[in-house]
């Protein structure tokens, strides 16, 4: 039978808040009577410092080391005959010692029922103090199996939760034929993305070529001209770089559609270069017009052919990213379906917890009672 969470949540709670109230009270009640007994202690002891301090005066009668008077005699035995007559006979000093030796005894009968008292008290303080320890700890013993208690259902209702969540997404189904089914499908994968991996590669060593060819046109062209490519072709006919077409010259970015209308040859003559240096090579550049405008057109070609081939190492990127997010969510997958198995063997090993729980939760709490109730008779 399935567990009721919230209903097992709500008496665990309640568990847990009976054996903190008890905690609390347990030690307000303690703390109560050690102040009763301590302020019992304290009546005693000055009592006891007075007796003692009347003793002491008995003593010193008694003992000679205080001289009476006939203060020392009761006023209605002071003006008494016979006493006055004993007075004759034993004197001041006899008589006091006398009625001392009479005082003293209910005086040290009284110290020693204070002293029993006194020794009742401690034993009592200490009785106390040796059961409020006793209940604390089985108070403490009880809220620990609680909490352990609590730790219980909570991971029993994540992982019913994570088996919920599973049935929902496959049914009841056979984990073993699922489990064979989406290892075919991440092989399957795999597969899909070393290829896709591999066009990526092979559309970067394409540019690379494409690239190198660019680089040797260039060479060649640089070849051709010789000092005029630096001093006369990049300023005149590119204006160092700085124009849309001379940039895209050097970022091998240039396309065909940069060179109609391009009239190489009138922008030689009619150039606005101020170089000396280039107006005396621009005759170079003239003389091998046909060589510059055929190098061009074949930079232009690979240009475009290598943002092309740019444009389908993104897109084979792009494959890439996609078959890589297949082949993770199918991995996802398969081990969620890998952990069904163990998510129900840790729930058989959870319920037999929990079960094994709840009956050290009764007898602890039947322990914490038992101590409870030895707890408040010595109060």
């Amino acid at each position: 039978m399935p567990l009721d969470f919230e209903e097992e949540g709500r008496r665990t709670e309640d568990e847990l808040h009976w054996a903190i109230q008890q905690e609390d009270t347990v030690n307000r009640e303690s703390r109560r009577a050690l102040r009763e007994i301590d302020e019992n202690r304290k009546s005693i002891s000055a009592e006891m410092d007075d007796l003692e301090q009347q003793e002491e005066q008995l003593l010193g009668i008694i003992e000679g080391k205080i001289k009476p008077s006939a203060v020392d005699l009761p006023q209605e035995e002071a003006q008494d005959f016979k006493t006055k007559l004993r007075l004759r006979v034993k004197g001041v000093r006899g008589i006091a010692i006398e009625k001392a030796r009479n005082d003293l005894v209910p005086i040290e009968e009284r110290i020693e029922a204070l002293r029993t008292r006194t020794r009742g008290l401690d034993s009592k303080a200490e009785a106390l103090e040796s059961v409020t320890a006793e209940a604390l700890e089985a108070l403490a013993g009880l809220q620990q199996v609680i909490k352990h208690q609590r730790g219980i259902i909570r991971t029993l209702r994540s992982e019913t939760e994570r088996l919920s969540g599973l049935v929902a997404l496959f049914g009841w189904y056979d984990l073993e034929k699922l489990s064979r089914k989406s290892f075919q499908e991440i092989r399957l994968s795999t597969t899909i993305l070393r290829a896709k991996r591999q066009s990526v590669g092979k559309r970067g060593e394409d540019i690379a070529g494409i690239e190198k060819g660019i680089d040797e046109a260039k060479k060649d062209l640089r070849s051709t001209l010789g000092e005029a490519y630096e001093a006369a072709f990049i300023p005149v006919v590119l204006k160092d770089g700085k124009s849309p077409r001379g940039r895209r010259y050097l970022q091998n970015e240039l396309t065909r559609g940069d060179l109609t209308n391009m009239d190489l040859a009138g922008k030689i003559t009619r150039h606005k270069a101020t170089s000396r240096k280039a107006d005396r090579l621009s005759s170079v550049i003239l003389n091998h017009l046909l060589i510059v405008e055929e190098s061009m057109q074949r930079i232009a070609r690979l240009c475009e052919l290598r943002l092309y081939t740019i444009r389908l190492r993104e897109l084979a990127s792009a494959y890439e990213r996609a078959a890589l997010e297949s082949l993770e969510s199918k991995s996802e997958m398969h081990r969620r379906i890998l952990s069904g198995g163990a998510i129900c063997t840790n729930l058989q090993a959870l319920e037999a917890e929990l079960s094994s729980s709840a009956r050290e939760l009764q007898q602890e709490k039947e322990r914490a009672k038992v101590t409870l109730n030895r707890f408040r008779s010595d109060l």
